[in-house]
């Protein structure tokens, strides 16, 4: 019986740190858009409802609160990674040796 071929894979992903690996900064540019937008679209809400889109406010108001929820969430999950990180180091770092005082004398 034959062994079959070692297929290695054509794509392998490279082993690079995650910027944002809370998603912090994405979710709270994403919650600001949707401010902006939401913002924009209230002015402009009795034009939007003449032309039977003034569903795009309320689109609007709920991504902005989606957007507050997962803010709250990841900036939490932001603040604990970085101080689990900041323990860690600590942790590594080796005492200094103590020095004496020098003897009066």
């Amino acid at each position: 019986m034959q062994k079959p071929a070692h297929h290695a894979p054509l794509l392998v992903q490279a082993p690079v740190r995650a910027l944002d690996p809370d998603g912090a900064a994405i979710i709270t540019v994403g919650t600001a858009a949707f401010a902006v937008a939401g913002l924009v679209c209230w002015i402009e809400l009795e034009a939007l409802v003449a032309a039977g889109q003034g569903w795009w406010f309320w689109v609007c108001v709920v991504g902005f609160a989606i957007g507050v929820i997962g803010s709250a969430v990841s900036w939490t999950r932001h603040q604990r990674r970085k101080a689990r990180v900041n323990a860690e180091t600590v942790e590594d770092t080796p005492d200094p040796e103590p020095v004496e005082p020098p003897s009066a004398g």
